[in-house]
């Protein structure tokens, strides 16, 4: 779950329940997210106003005996032409034993899992 801003200099653009609102542009995305124990995954960008996937991610399998910590990723340019509302998603293989999206350190730290980078280039 996304949930903190730590620096947006984007104007109009906004995070909240989970969702990021940009306003019309051209972006450069990058976002990971992690998954512990869970078969087969996917990173996804999810266009939540025109229900579709603009971007698809790197897959990959855990290994689900072991409770492996694996990260995906997702990257690319997109343009709007207008505001439209995204999300981070992960895609799980169905049947598989799902375990979260990540493992907390226990550093005594705030515990960071999935991260997204956006930036505007036009």
């Amino acid at each position: 779950m996304l949930n903190t801003v730590v620096l947006n200099e984007i104007s109009g653009a906004s995070l909240a329940s989970n969702q990021i609102t940009l306003p019309a542009g051209t972006y450069k995305f990058f976002g990971k997210a992690p998954s512990h124990v869970g078969g087969g995954l996917k990173a996804l960008l999810y266009n939540v106003t025109d229900s579709s996937y603009p971007l698809v991610g790197t897959s990959g399998r855990n290994n689900q005996d072991i409770g492996s910590l694996f990260e995906v990723t997702v990257m690319g340019k997109l343009t709007i032409t207008a505001q439209k509302v995204f999300e981070l998603r992960m895609f799980f293989e169905a049947g598989k034993d799902v375990d979260g999206f990540g493992i907390a350190s226990n550093s005594g730290q705030v515990e960071v899992y999935a991260e997204v980078f956006i930036e505007k280039l036009q």
